[in-house]
């Protein structure tokens, strides 16, 4: 055999070696994610108790340190969970009958509700970061120390502005959802009472995010009515602040506010006080409060 011979064999050889190991991490990905229909009924269900379990682990981030390594592992299950279904709805592994058609749809959708499962746990680990900080400059603003009620609240910004995001992205994913492609009455049961309750975390959000802005704006006339409702003595608002003060502390809605209903209605109150104590005919007179904290 000829030197040249040899080198081209050899040659080969080692790109088809090459080309194996290339190859070799690829096919044994495609074996390992190849789904066994007989599990899909398990990841149904794995899905929908998966957003209740991400839901209330959210509920407690409000109130509890939680298990952080816990919780980052259900997300990553959630999000393997929900890559495997969606794999499952584009595929026609399961034929193309009528009951595949409808797994397919019904993978599609419990895909969605694993996927907001995974983003609703992402917000408990933000709101977890953050709770101490908000509760600290809710108590600081009660008792008038604004400033340092705003220097806890810039810590907990971030977090609390990240967990909001999480719960839109949930929200919207599982507003994509057909109920009716969900195997169970129970499910669709669980999705309905889920999708309300992070409906009204998100507008609680919202509120003490309102509420903050106020104060951050508005952070010397905040402190003198603060500190003029405690003393009952008239607080000293420059005039050109009255109005958009008022309208501001207006727009704020307790009943919204959850957890963070009582803080809320306790600073929207300083309107009333600012129209009472304001006003050129003492009380009643000024900017036409609402009626109701609504």
């Amino acid at each position: 055999m000829s030197r040249d011979k040899i080198i081209y064999i050899f040659s080969l050889f080692l790109a088809i070696l090459l080309l194996y190991i290339l190859i070799s991490p690829l096919i044994r990905i495609e074996a390992k994610e190849k789904i066994n229909l007989e599990n899909v009924p398990l990841l149904f269900v794995k899905s929908i108790y998966g957003l209740n379990s991400s839901s209330s682990i959210l509920c407690s981030s409000f109130e509890k340190d939680i298990e952080e390594d816990n919780v980052r592992q259900l997300i990553k299950e959630l999000k393997e969970t929900a890559n495997i279904l969606l794999n499952l709805s584009l595929s026609y592994e399961i034929g193309e009958g009528e009951l595949g058609k409808r797994l397919r749809k019904a993978s599609s959708s419990y895909s969605l509700v694993s996927l907001s499962a995974a983003e609703v746990a992402n917000s408990s680990l933000e709101i977890d970061a953050a709770r101490e900080e908000i509760e600290h400059a809710l108590d600081l603003l009660l008792e008038c120390k604004v400033y340092d009620a705003l220097g806890y609240w810039r810590k907990a910004k971030p977090h609390v502005m990240m967990a909001r995001e999480e719960i839109s992205k949930a929200l919207l994913d599982l507003s994509k959802v057909n109920k009716e492609d969900l195997l169970s009455k129970k499910h669709r049961k669980i999705l309905g009472g889920r999708i309300e309750e992070l409906t009204s975390i998100s507008e609680m959000l919202e509120e003490l995010v309102k509420l903050f802005d106020i104060v951050e704006k508005y952070p010397d006339a905040i402190e003198k009515l603060c500190y003029a409702s405690k003393s009952g003595k008239c607080a000293q608002i420059p005039e050109g602040l009255k109005g958009k003060l008022a309208e501001a502390l207006s727009k704020l809605c307790p009943c919204k506010g959850g957890r963070y209903g009582y803080e809320i209605s306790k600073i929207k109150s300083l309107l009333k006080y600012l129209e009472e104590k304001q006003g050129n005919g003492g009380s009643g007179a000024g900017y036409g409060a609402p009626s109701s904290d609504d």
